[in-house]
């Protein structure tokens, strides 16, 4: 019997260490910066010099975006902002995220902002797997909406950022948020959000893996009880390369992305019931064109992006029903030597 319980445990530790699975990452849409901002980089749709060690980007002798890098290229500071009126207080919301790595794994990501609590967000793995972040609230806020924060648009790297979150820190200003779980077993994974003010009432996502080890659907279950209407199917080419995302909601809203590979090109189309409602154009994975309008037309634009040599923008234009709009930018590096 205790042979058969040790082969037991010995399978399941092997299902929970196999090789890196491509997950979306547990912040997506929680940290602005996967977000489509009008000043915002996404690493995913730019990519930076090989040794790049820090890089400015300047609209207007407005700093707008501060990127550092560590010598394996990861990102460890980023510092960003989105425009909100003049009537704001400081005009921009601020953003900032400093990221701590352990043997080239993200373990930690302090997220700064200038109108909200700071967070911690801290990150547990088996093997290369994330298998469980945890959220912490740094500080405390009065006079939300009124950008209580806008000093920390002063910090403008890494070191300094550290610093500053480290004297938050040791001032035991910590309080729990909500931790992410991820389980994983053969083909299937597990992931359970339980947030501090609630208990756990069953309710996961449920990713299921083809034989390579790719997103083949995303089952979503409510107490327990599998939720059909927001399941979300993956197909793929014969090269292994996502071909199409699709999923149905309550309303039978057939929601769907679309993507053409071509030499060094790659097309992303997102329709909805059918409709294409945007279309982005790529070059070497980075983003050069996007067009977009509403399912009932009610809003459309384009927007398209100039390239310096390194393929960052230094140019975008914006042209929708409204109004034309043109940014100058200047970008700026340091390498390692």
């Amino acid at each position: 019997m205790k042979k058969i319980i040790s082969l037991l445990v010995f399978s399941f530790l092997l299902s929970c260490t196999k090789e890196k699975i491509d997950l979306p990452p547990l912040l997506e849409n929680v940290l602005p910066s996967s977000s489509e901002m009008t000043f915002n980089l996404l690493l995913s749709e730019n990519k930076f010099p090989d040794k790049i060690k820090k890089f400015y980007q300047v609209q207007n002798q407005d700093t707008v975006n501060i990127l550092e890098f560590d010598k394996n290229k990861n990102l460890i500071f980023k510092y960003y902002k989105q425009y909100v009126s003049e009537n704001w207080n400081g005009r921009f919301i601020y953003m900032i995220e400093a990221n701590v790595y352990n043997d080239n794994k993200l373990i930690k990501t302090y997220y700064l902002h200038s109108n909200i609590e700071y967070e911690l967000f801290e990150y547990s793995y088996s093997g290369d797997n994330i298998t469980e972040l945890k959220s912490t609230i740094l500080g405390y806020l009065k006079d939300y909406n009124t950008n209580p924060h806008l000093f920390i648009k002063e910090i403008k790297n890494y070191k300094d950022c550290i610093d500053f979150v480290k004297k938050i820190e040791s001032e035991n200003k910590k309080r729990p948020n909500y931790i992410i779980k991820r389980e994983f077993w053969n083909n299937e994974i597990k992931e359970y959000s339980n947030f501090n003010t609630t208990k756990y009432d069953g309710s996961y996502k449920l990713y299921i893996l083809n034989k390579n080890n790719k997103i083949q659907k995303i089952e979503y279950y409510v107490k327990g009880k599998k939720w059909d209407s927001n399941a979300k199917y993956f197909e793929y080419d014969s090269s292994n390369n996502l071909k199409k995302t699709y999923s149905i909601d309550q309303k039978d809203t057939l929601r769907s992305t679309e993507y053409r590979y071509k030499n060094l090109s790659k097309i992303i189309i997102r329709k909805e019931s059918n409709i294409e409602i945007s279309r982005k154009e790529f070059l070497k994975n980075t983003l050069i064109k996007n067009t977009y309008q509403a399912v009932d037309s009610s809003y459309y634009g384009t927007e398209n992006f100039f390239l310096d040599k390194f393929g960052i923008p230094v140019k975008t234009t914006q042209k929708d029903q409204e109004i034309d709009t043109c940014y100058n930018f200047k970008n700026y590096y340091e390498f390692y030597k």
